[in-house]
């Protein structure tokens, strides 16, 4: 008999407000779903039993890479004001920051638009779809391995 902890899988959607690349975790021992959108924020969790869906819109997202210690992440609940905006710009002055993995992105929920502050223009999901398409098999293979968490404990048969 196979005993499952705690499993969960990842996968990528379309934000379904900004439209970019946005991540699922489908949950399946708490059979719940949990959507997230690390360009403009968007949040949506659905519990699978109940069919309840929250869903929470961010104002833009933060990522910082760091070479010699734990990565820094934060959603932004409301809009920035200036000097929010130069608190976090003064975190890449840091020189252990791997600028090739770090972005400051505004969202604007009106204009579904994306201001970005530091690092390059977000992919759509569609030009995440085009180039996974020209990918050869063991390429998909070995970028979609990463997103795959498994705990398991087996017991014996």
């Amino acid at each position: 008999m196979i005993k499952k902890t705690n499993m969960t899988a990842f996968f990528d959607t379309e934000c379904p407000k900004c439209g970019h690349i946005a991540k699922i975790a489908d949950d399946y021992v708490n059979n719940a779903e949990y959507t997230e959108c690390p360009i403009c924020g968007y949040r949506a969790s659905l519990n699978k039993e109940s069919d309840e869906l929250k869903i929470e819109y961010g104002y833009g997202v933060i990522y910082i890479s760091y070479q010699n210690r734990p990565f820094y992440y934060e959603i932004f609940e409301h809009p920035l004001e200036k000097h929010e905006i130069d608190k976090y710009m003064a975190m890449f002055e840091d020189i252990f920051i791997i600028p090739s993995e770090s972005y400051f992105y505004l969202y604007d929920n009106e204009s579904n638009k994306i201001t970005v502050l530091q690092g390059s223009e977000p992919k759509t999901f569609s030009q995440y779809v085009d180039e996974r398409i020209e990918m050869s098999e063991y390429e998909r293979y070995l970028s979609s391995y990463r997103y795959l968490s498994c705990d398991s404990d087996f017991d014996s048969f």
